[in-house]
């Protein structure tokens, strides 16, 4: 078998490692490779923590360095006694990180490329199975539906909690809301709202979203969807000075209410080391004044418009009327939201997850793809 590690080579200040596939070579300090040994007296098998810090261990030198190339291991004996292993594989995944997400990402320009597959309410509260494919589902294209909820808030919450704890916020954390104008925010106004992702005031906006539509006696009220991903990779390959704005301008935005006021700023896209998109943060209502200077403003308004545009335009959305009974999740980092105005009592209940737990459960996910 071939493998990638072309040249293997101790230096006075560390291990020299040159690969096959023209990755760059590194040299990996003595003193970086001692602090991630993951032997069990160094490091605790049993919660995953270091128990001795580098800084306390002094000037520990490599006694012994081999290639076990059967095995892909590199084996150090150090001046204490102690025994470290590294994969080739450990260094390779340092040396060129993958997104976990984009490990799963498709994005969809139009409605017609998002396959949304049924999942349905009594087996997706039993089976692990089906909250796998539920979660790659999601995972593929930021949006899930579970459907045969009974329409109420307990059934929605048993729902949700199978992707791990609600997130609390300023809403609690299972929110019920119904159109009520005492409110000051258009969410619980009978007006449409244009696309964007929720929490842009929040420093960490919410990883998940999920709504189920408990009752509407009324007409309209269709909701709309959109890949943000795709309009952000539209734009970085059609114009790529529009996508720089859009991953540097820090735009500001608030939620001013009911004795409140939380503000946070957010560049409209973030990315990856590996340059993939992690993350699109747009909200066009909750934006705030801010100036940069007449340049820079200017290119702020040519690309962030350049995005509206894209997201409000109704050939790129999936429009959906929620109804009772169908729960629906959306990847909040990547798909945006908005609804058509509507008439008519119309209550809603829903809940935030947070992003470390969705990707949590995505690695599990990502491991059992591996067995």
């Amino acid at each position: 078998m071939q493998h990638s590690l072309k040249k293997m080579e101790t230096q006075a200040e560390g291990l020299y490692l040159e690969w096959h596939d023209g990755t760059p070579p590194e040299l990996f300090s003595w003193q970086w490779l001692r602090d991630h040994s993951l032997d069990n007296v160094t490091y605790s098998p049993k919660n995953f923590q270091r128990e001795k810090s580098i800084f306390d261990l002094g000037g520990i030198k490599p006694r012994a360095v081999e290639f076990a190339r059967a095995q892909s291991l590199i084996e150090i004996e150090w001046s204490d006694g102690i025994k470290s292993e590294f994969s080739i594989g450990f260094f390779e995944s340092l040396l060129a990180p993958k997104s976990l997400l984009g490990e799963f990402q498709k994005g969809w320009p139009t409605a017609d490329q998002l396959e949304l597959l049924e999942f349905r309410y009594p087996t997706f509260l039993t089976s692990d199975e089906e909250l796998r494919r539920f979660l790659e589902q999601l995972a593929v294209f930021g949006v899930g539906l579970v459907e045969g909820c009974p329409a109420t808030a307990d059934a929605t919450r048993a729902v949700l909690e199978r992707l791990g704890y609600l997130r609390n916020s300023i809403w609690g954390d299972l929110w019920t809301f119904e159109n009520n104008e005492e409110f000051n925010d258009f969410a619980y106004m009978p007006v449409g709202l244009a696309c964007h992702t929720d929490g842009t005031y929040s420093i960490d906006p919410p990883g998940l979203q999920s709504f189920h539509c408990l009752l509407h006696d009324g007409e309209g009220g269709a909701s709309c969807f959109v890949d943000g991903l795709a309009i952000a990779e539209e734009i970085r390959a059609q114009n790529p000075a529009h996508f720089q704005t859009l991953l540097e301008l820090q735009i500001p935005a608030h939620y001013k209410a009911r004795g409140l006021e939380i503000r946070a700023q957010h560049t409209v896209v973030q990315l990856d080391r590996d340059q993939t998109i992690r993350q699109v943060c747009f909200n066009d209502n909750d934006r705030i004044p801010f100036w940069l200077g007449f340049e820079a403003m200017a290119e702020f308004y040519e690309a962030y418009g350049h995005f509206y545009r894209l997201a409000n335009d109704p050939a790129r959305q999936l429009q959906l009327k929620l109804t009772p009974g169908t729960v629906l999740v959306l990847d909040n980092w990547r798909v945006l939201h908005g609804r058509q105005p509507f008439s008519g009592r119309r209550v809603l209940c829903g809940a935030y997850h947070n992003r470390e737990d969705f990707e949590s459960l995505l690695r599990q996910l990502d491991q059992s793809r591996d067995r």
